[in-house]
């Protein structure tokens, strides 16, 4: 049963929106989507690092992905929160909307695309071809270093 499950989720990712560009993540990776609460902000973080929230009791160390991608244009008072559990922490990241789930099949992914970037790609899984659209896959996980991880960790 656990194996029909896994089959039936492989090639599903949650289609988001930040500034005004499209992203997507494996379904698996997601625990859910909140509506953006009252954060309550930690003195000397780094910018993208909003603070922590109360999820049914426990505390959610919170992250802008607009501003940990240095996207312009964002507004931090508007979105939603996707809750991702990533090396053993749950991590709330900020996006601009939730558009869709989508199947994506391994076909339609580009894993290799020519980029430059100023940071290690590893959490950049590739890039789906769509009929009407490309559309940015990204491990939010892997977007965080180890740093961060040490600093949610610290925090909660």
């Amino acid at each position: 049963m656990q194996h029909e499950i896994e089959e039936d989720t492989k090639n599903k990712y949650l289609v988001f929106v930040l500034a005004n560009e499209t992203y997507a993540s494996p379904l698996l990776q997601i625990r859910e989507v909140i509506k953006i609460p009252s954060i309550k902000q930690v003195p000397y973080m780094v910018p993208y690092f909003k603070g922590i929230i109360n999820l049914r009791g426990q505390i959610v160390s919170v992250i802008d992905l607009r501003v940990k991608f240095n996207l312009k244009d964002f507004k931090s008072d508007e979105g939603l929160i996707l809750v991702i559990e990533a090396k053993g922490s749950l991590v709330g990241a900020i996006v601009d909307g939730v558009c869709s789930v989508q199947d994506i099949p391994s076909s339609d992914i580009d894993t290799n695309p020519a980029l430059e970037t100023l940071v290690s790609p590893k959490f950049f899984l590739g890039v789906a071809k769509r009929s009407d659209m490309l559309i940015n896959l990204i491990d939010i996980g892997g977007s965080l270093s180890s740093e961060d991880f040490r600093r949610i960790k610290e925090v909660a």
